[in-house]
């Protein structure tokens, strides 16, 4: 029974890499309950046989942080919210001013995201506290770090394998998204490479423990006889092995910030042990940093090296949506400066700030430090930034005067793996994935029991200072709450979505009958029940009861959805479509539109809106916005032009000035049938396509057609002969210029015409068979 919380921690450390890197629901709920149980046996023992803790630096700040994302989850009266973080109540306001009058409000945009981080956060900070107490013992300790390393070892070697045997596949069966690219249990092999780069340091800490104690006067014959004979030899070229292993898997993942990070880390290992003056294990450093070397080349540096170059332009230039994501970053640090937008909201606040084009998504800020201050505020980032400086200077403290082999190198190698993560959250989201950031809390624990334990002891396994049993019972009641917590949430999300799942598999609609209806509204009830703060359920009830006739429940279902989740442009619209007040449902329906990530459908619904009103040039304002982010648009918005009547002039207001748009406009109005439509648009893109710097071939060509569908060969000829000046190297221009050539029996110029097609494209079949036509077979 007394090891039984210790084998619980052990056992979510296996489970978390293992259970495709801890990013499902329900390997989170697993993961949490482990340690929360663990939490509750370990430290309910010691509060019921009155033994003491030991103490456990950085306590106060995380617990500090823990408290700020409980208080960004408690509703605050609207005045204080106002006060606290402006922006936060502007996200609310739209909403809350239809809601009951001074309605509380939380400081996170998302309470349940926030909840959902709290239980994460909370967990780690569990497992840290844990690590100290559970390995505070030099069995336990020694035992743990054998488990992680060979674990380590295990999935970066079937991760090697996985990658050139079933590169699309993890663990060879389960498929993953198209965009993936998974390695190890991971679909992100920069969360893979998150994982050993922490890991890789205890490796070599190992490796260099094992190493056989040699004499230096010994004959050279007798060194290699005791290398291979003495005890502890086969954990000395196990750890070797492992060691180079986990550095090559870094580089097989081609992780940029991964490669960077374990080779700063190893690094900063050779820096620290130099530091304790540990001169013999120079030459096996070397060895084993040749050995890595020698693997990767074997590998190749040249894939390497390409990866390393994609992130780079011709003129040197970095080439990376990251730069453009941070800048907008900044701009969420500064409308959220204190206390942010919530923990785990980054991917519900960004769609109202980002610049990038098109439809990028990005759940997280890809650095970090800068998704910290976004979500958390100065204070969080300064909470955080607390507990890793208190571990870390009280692990260098304990480092600089022990003298015990193990507990000096497993120190550190904790803190090379902890310097490996903080180096490589500038460029990812390592810590959001729940195996690395479980690892990293680990890793801050481990640091602290190994530079305190004593292999030499009488009666005082560690050097940590002991605090009053008093203090177990409180941190008892925080974990049994935590596990409680966690049993209620996870579950209620759970239950919520399979009540849901049913509800999905519906196409909502009049033509459904009523008693289908009811039995969905039922589920989604429900849903609602189990989990309160998802906007979705709610949404979708109110679209149950707007089918069901009951404008006045669907109105309130929609409210709740949008006090739920205020930064769901959808939601929003929808309210703002119901409301009889004009001023009032435009603002939302903006709101809506302005936050979304996917604007196109939204832009469409709120131009009509504007139509319906008269609204005509606001409504052309929004179309036009769009089409010029996403032109294929266009299809979507012909209907509202056909509808409403918009004129030419409109027309040419909505459309952006570019010839892409008007030919795309002019083949719709062409597969309609309205030849005078058409005709029009090719004209106004014409005038365009002259300022296009780089026009396409494929323009030129719908152009010509049109003209030749319509009998007009001479202009068809003009804007032929402008496509060969433009585009020299488009073989297609040339064989039609040829057939022009040779129909008016100009064959010399035909066959020139063909022949350069050919040397364009030699695969060309077109200009070789009309070479061949005018007599020169021989030649082609």
């Amino acid at each position: 029974m007394a090891n039984f919380p210790l084998l619980l921690l052990t056992s979510s450390l296996i489970f978390s890499p293992l259970a495709f890197g801890t990013v499902e629901h329900w390997s989170i709920w697993v993961q949490q309950l482990l340690i929360a149980i663990s939490a509750v046996l370990h430290f309910g023992s010691c509060w019921f046989f009155r033994r003491k803790l030991l103490c456990m630096p950085g306590l106060l700040p995380l617990s500090l942080l823990l408290a700020v994302m409980g208080l960004q989850i408690v509703p605050l009266p609207p005045d204080l919210v106002k006060l606290l973080s402006p922006q936060t109540y502007a996200a609310y306001l739209p909403a809350a001013d239809l809601a009951e009058p001074g309605k509380w409000l939380p400081l996170s945009i998302n309470q349940k995201a926030t909840i959902q981080e709290l239980l994460r956060i909370s967990a780690y900070a569990l497992a840290y506290a844990l690590t100290i107490q559970l390995l505070s013992n030099p069995q336990s300790l020694k035992k743990t770090v054998d488990i992680v390393v060979f674990l380590s070892l295990g999935v970066a070697l079937v991760a090697i394998l996985q990658n050139f045997s079933s590169p699309d596949r993890i663990y060879w069966f389960r498929a993953v998204p198209e965009n993936a690219h998974p390695f190890g249990p991971w679909i992100n092999p920069n969360q893979f490479s998150g994982y050993i780069e922490m890991l890789s340091p205890l490796a070599l800490a190992l490796f260099l423990f094992y190493k056989p104690r040699i004499r230096s006067d010994a004959s050279w014959r007798e060194r290699v006889v005791n290398l291979f004979t003495q005890p502890g030899s086969n954990r000395y070229f196990y750890y070797g092995f492992g060691s180079v292993l986990l550095v090559v898997a870094v580089f097989v993942s081609l992780c940029r910030g991964g490669i960077i990070s374990v080779t700063l880390a190893s690094m900063a290992f050779v820096l620290l042990y130099s530091t304790k003056k540990l001169h013999r294990a120079r030459l096996t450093l070397l060895l084993v940093i040749c050995c890595v070397f020698l693997a990767v080349s074997w590998f190749g540096w040249d894939i390497v090296l390409a990866e390393f170059s994609h992130g780079f332009d011709r003129e040197g230039q970095i080439r990376d949506a990251r730069t453009t994501l941070w800048r907008d970053s900044l701009n969420i640090i500064r409308d959220f400066p204190i206390l942010g937008s919530g923990f785990g909201t980054f991917r519900f606040i960004y769609p109202s700030y980002t610049t990038l084009p098109g439809h990028s998504f990005f759940v997280h800020a890809h650095n970090d430090y800068m998704e910290l201050l976004t979500d958390g505020g100065v204070v969080g980032f300064l909470l955080a930034s607390w507990f890793v400086t208190a571990v870390l200077r009280h692990g260098w403290k304990m480092l600089r005067t022990r003298r015990d082999q193990y507990a000096v190198l497993i120190g550190i190698g904790s803190m090379s793996g902890i310097f490996a993560m903080l180096m490589h959250s500038i460029t990812d989201f390592n810590m959001h994935n729940g195996a690395v950031g479980l690892y990293f809390f680990f890793l801050c624990g481990l640091l602290v029991a190994s530079v305190n334990v004593r292999f030499s002891f009488s009666g005082q396994t560690t050097l940590l200072k002991e605090l009053p049993p008093s203090r177990a019972a409180g941190i008892t009641i925080v974990a049994t709450a935590f596990l409680l917590a966690t049993a209620a949430v996870q579950a209620g999300v759970a239950m919520g979505r399979r009540e849901y799942s049913e509800v999905r598999k519906v196409y909502v609609s009049s033509r459904l009958a009523v008693d289908r209806l009811h039995e969905l509204s039922r589920r989604l009830e429900k849903a609602m029940r189990y989990d309160p703060l998802e906007g979705l359920y709610p949404f979708s009830m109110g679209t149950v009861q707007w089918f069901l006739k009951d404008k006045s429940l669907a109105q309130h279902f929609y409210l709740q959805a949008v006090l739920d989740s205020p930064m769901e442009g959808v939601y929003l619209q929808r309210l703002g479509f119901f409301l009889a007040d004009e001023k009032k449902g435009g603002d939302l329906i903006r709101a809506g539109y302005q936050r979304a990530l996917q604007k196109d459908e939204l832009a469409i619904s709120m131009a009509e809106w504007l139509l319906i009103r008269g609204r005509r040039e606001e409504a052309g304002k929004i179309l036009r916005e769009r089409l010029l982010v996403y032109p294929q648009l266009l299809g979507r918005v012909l209907p509202l032009i056909d509808l409403y009547e918009i004129n030419r002039q409109e027309i040419a207001d909505i459309l952006p000035p570019s010839a892409e748009a008007w030919l795309q406009y002019a083949g719709i109005r062409g597969n309609l049938g309205d030849s005078e439509g058409a005709a029009f648009s090719i004209g106004t893109a014409l005038q365009y396509l002259h300022r296009e710097e780089q026009p396409k071939p494929q323009w030129y060509q719908q152009i010509i057609d049109f003209y030749r569908a319509q009998g007009d060969e001479l202009r068809a000829l003009e804007l032929l002969r402008q496509a060969v000046d433009r585009l020299p190297e488009h073989a297609s221009f040339h064989v039609q210029l040829g057939e022009y050539y040779e129909k008016e029996g100009i064959i010399y110029r035909a066959k020139e015409e063909y022949e350069r097609a050919l040397i364009l494209d030699p695969s060309s079949g077109s200009a070789r068979s009309r070479l061949r036509r005018l007599g020169f077979a021989d030649s082609y």
